[in-house]
């Protein structure tokens, strides 16, 4: 009995430790008292906690001291807002200052740039913004053009294009200096015969020629042959000039043949001319370029 009495009294005083309590327990509350002790343990001392965020990174969230933990936490992001300026055709980044976890709200302006250029080129020409600008926000182009001055000295097609340094001809002047007796003439004959054959060679660099035949006879002409290869041949009259009447009362007739000889250019050329005629009395093939 006494034993038991000892047991008894050393559980009673263990309750009375974890309860931090002094009063007597009776035997019948010892169910009560053991179940306080254990519902008080378990339950320990949690936090309900509010935490605002300041940094982009991890953030742990621990109890703070006197707490066994957390039963609650409320997280509030701070978040900036910030205003930034493009200076790049590249655009830009932007981030949250130290204190801040993140960004709220951004408001970008661009930085564009007023630009004159002055096209000094007949290429293609790539206009950018300077360093430090975002864009070009307004542009001016204003080309450069020449008065130019030259002088013509021979009697071919000229190309007039602008110097160095500008964009195109604002105007030309062209002053002639071919002379006045640069025309060439060969004449390939000039006789009775009644038929007669001949040649000429025009240059390489001639692009353009007549041939004017000229006879004169006392029956109708036969006619007059031209030819040549690499040649185009274009008579450009049909007229002769006389009378038939007069003609047969031993009286002359006169023809005149007209023809406009074309090539290209770089090659020398062989022009044939062959003349029929019917009791010619004269006949005279002149090429002139």
């Amino acid at each position: 009995m006494k034993y038991i009495k000892n047991f008894l009294q050393d559980i009673a005083a263990a309750i009375r430790e974890k309860t931090n309590k002094t009063d007597e327990i009776k035997t019948e509350d010892f169910p009560k008292a053991i179940n306080s002790i254990v519902s008080t343990t378990e339950a320990g001392k949690y936090q309900e906690k509010n935490v605002e965020l300041t940094t982009p990174y991890t953030t742990a969230i621990i109890a703070d001291d006197g707490y066994d933990g957390i039963t609650k936490v409320t997280v509030k992001p701070k978040l900036q807002e910030k205003t930034a300026e493009n200076t790049s055709p590249n655009g830009i980044t932007v981030y949250p200052d130290d204190g801040y976890c993140g960004l709220g709200k951004v408001t970008i302006s661009h930085k564009l740039q007023t630009k004159s250029v002055e096209l000094t080129s007949t290429s293609s020409t790539t206009v950018t913004p300077d360093s430090g600008y975002a864009a070009i926000g307004s542009l001016s182009i204003t080309p450069k053009l020449q008065d130019k001055t030259v002088t013509i000295t021979s009697n071919k097609t000229t190309t007039v294009t602008p110097d160095s340094g500008y964009c195109g001809l604002k105007s030309v002047k062209a002053t002639s200096n071919v002379g006045s007796s640069n025309l060439t003439y060969s004449v390939l004959w000039c006789n009775g015969a009644s038929s007669k054959s001949g040649s000429v060679t025009i240059p390489a660099a001639v692009t353009r020629a007549y041939l004017i035949v000229h006879a004169s006879t006392q029956n109708d002409f036969a006619g007059c042959s031209v030819s040549g290869t690499g040649l185009t041949i274009t008579r450009t009259n049909s007229n002769d000039l006389g009378d038939p009447a007069s003609a047969v009362n031993g009286g002359f007739r006169y023809s005149v043949f007209v023809y406009l000889i074309t090539k290209s250019a770089g090659t020398a050329r062989t022009l044939s001319v062959t003349w029929n005629g019917n009791a010619i009395r004269h006949s005279c093939p002149v090429l002139i370029y």
